[in-house]
C-alpha cells in the first residue's frame, strides 16, 4: 500500500513537471529578424533569439527566378556574421548573416529572394527582388508567404515594439564578410502548415498591411538606444529593357562633326555622359536613356545614327575611338525620376 502511495506521488509530481516544461517551451520566444537586402555580390540581413543571445541561428536563402517557384539556388548559413548597429542596438553584434552569390552565374536578369529560419519551427525572414543589371533591389519583408510556408501575421520583433526588450537593428546596410555555407539542390520544403491554415494566415495579413498603411510609417523592429529611426523605403525606380543596340561614340571636333557646329541639332551644348545621338524616329528629342548605368538624353541627330543605333558624345576624340562599336543593353528611364 505505502509503495502505490509512493508511485501515485511519483506519477502526479512528473506529470506537474511535464506541464510546467510543455508551458515554459510554449512561451520561448520567436526568433525576431529581417532579410535587409541585395547588392551586386551578397544578400544580407540578421536574426536572433531574444532569449538566448548564444543561440546562434541558421537562415535558409533561396533564390528563383522572378515570378517562377523553380528553384536556382539554396543554401543555409549561420547567423553569426558581425555587425556594428547590432553591437548598439541588441548588444550583441554576432547575429548577422551574408550570403555571398555570383549573380553572373545564372542566365536570368530578375530574381526572387526568400529567407527562412532552418529550424524546427521555420520562421519567415522576408522575401525581395533583385535586378543584376539595374541592381535595383525591392524588400518585401514579412508580407508574402513561399509555397508550403506560413509567413507571420506580424513579424516578430513587431509584436515587442511597445515593451523594454532589446532592439533590433537599422535596415538597409550590407554586413562586411559572409560565413560558412551549405549549398543543396532542394527546394525550400514544403508542407508546414495546411492550405486552408496558410490561406487564413495570409488573408490576416493582407489586412494587417492595409490597417497599417494607413498609419504613420514604423520600422518592422524597435529602435534600441543611440540608434536613429530609419527613413520609409524609397520604391526604387522602374527601367524597361528596350533590346540590344549598337553604341559608337563622337565628339565636336571637325572629323566627328564635318558641319562645324559646336551644338547638337537641339540646340544644346553636348556634355559627356549626359548627350547622346538617335534616330529621332524611333527616340524623339528629349527621350531619356539608360546605358550601363548612366542616364542619357536624346539631344543630337547623326547621317549614320538610324534605327537600333545610337552615338554616344565624349569630351575627347580618343575616348569617341576607343568606344569602338559595342552593342548593349538599352532601358527607358521613367518620366517622373529626375534627371
Amino acid at each position: 500500500m505505502k509503495n502505490s502511495v509512493l508511485w501515485k506521488l511519483s506519477a502526479a509530481f512528473a506529470g506537474l513537471a511535464g506541464c510546467l516544461s510543455l508551458s515554459v517551451s510554449s512561451m520561448a520566444a520567436v526568433p525576431a529578424g529581417t532579410l535587409e537586402g541585395a547588392d551586386e555580390s551578397s544578400v544580407y540581413g540578421w536574426v536572433w533569439d531574444s532569449d538566448n543571445y548564444n543561440h546562434i541561428i541558421p537562415v535558409e536563402i533561396s533564390i528563383y527566378p522572378a515570378g517562377s517557384s523553380q528553384t536556382l539556388k539554396t543554401a543555409t548559413i549561420k547567423a553569426d556574421d558581425y555587425q556594428d548597429k547590432l553591437q548598439e542596438s541588441i548588444g550583441d553584434g554576432y547575429h548577422g548573416f551574408l550570403y555571398s552569390v555570383d549573380w553572373n552565374q545564372f542566365q536570368q536578369t530578375e530574381f526572387r529572394v526568400t529567407a527562412y529560419t532552418a529550424e524546427d519551427e521555420s520562421v519567415f525572414l522576408g522575401e525581395l527582388t533583385y535586378n543584376k543589371e539595374t541592381r535595383a533591389c525591392v524588400v518585401k519583408n514579412g508580407t508574402q508567404a513561399e509555397e508550403g510556408r506560413t509567413a507571420p501575421q506580424t513579424s516578430p520583433a513587431s509584436d515587442k515594439q511597445d515593451t523594454e526588450s532589446p532592439a533590433g537593428p537599422d535596415a538597409g546596410s550590407a554586413s562586411p564578410a559572409g560565413k560558412d555555407e551549405e549549398d543543396t539542390a532542394a527546394s525550400p520544403e514544403a508542407g508546414q502548415d495546411t492550405a486552408g491554415t496558410a490561406s487564413a494566415k495570409k488573408d490576416g495579413q493582407d489586412a494587417a498591411d492595409d490597417s497599417r498603411s494607413s498609419k504613420k510609417y514604423q520600422a518592422p523592429w524597435e529602435s534600441g538606444p543611440g540608434v536613429p529611426q530609419p527613413e520609409p523605403p524609397k520604391e526604387e525606380p522602374k527601367y524597361v529593357s528596350l533590346g540590344i543596340f549598337a553604341t559608337t561614340g563622337y565628339c565636336s571636333c571637325e572629323k566627328c562633326c564635318p558641319s562645324g557646329s559646336s551644338l547638337t541639332y537641339s540646340g544644346t551644348v553636348p556634355q559627356a555622359n549626359h548627350t547622346i545621338s538617335a534616330d529621332i524616329s524611333v527616340f524623339p528629342i528629349g527621350t531619356r536613356l539608360m546605358i550601363n548605368d548612366i542616364i542619357y538624353t536624346v539631344e543630337d541627330i547623326g547621317s549614320n545614327v538610324i534605327g537600333n543605333k545610337l552615338d554616344i558624345y565624349y569630351a575627347t576624340h580618343e575616348e569617341a575611338e576607343d568606344h569602338g562599336v559595342i552593342k548593349v543593353e538599352v532601358f527607358s528611364v521613367p518620366e517622373e525620376e529626375a534627371s
